[in-house]
Formats: C-alpha cells, structure tokens, sequence
C-alpha cells in the first residue's frame, strides 16, 4: 500500500495551505482537461 504524501491530520495543523494545495491542484487539473480536450478536438478535425 503506497504512503501518503500528507499525514492524516495535516489538514487540521495547517487548513489554509491544505485549501490552496486543493484549489491549485484543481485549476491545473482543469487546465490540462481543457488543453487535452482542445487537442483532442484538433487531431479528430485534422483526421
């Protein structure tokens, strides 16, 4: 079973960088969504 990065009770020490670790994962989560879409929509409109 692989380790977690972040110890169980780390959101409980330090809440506010847990909440900006969250919300920075989620817009670069969204962002590669959205290139990989963009990507994938160019290679079926070139093929």
């Amino acid at each position: 079973m692989a380790t977690p990065i972040r110890a169980p009770n780390a959101r409980q020490l330090d809440p506010l960088e847990d909440k900006a670790g969250d919300a920075l994962r989620y817009r670069w989560g969204w962002l590669m969504g959205l290139a990989f879409g963009a990507l994938t929509a160019a290679y079926r409109y070139a093929g």
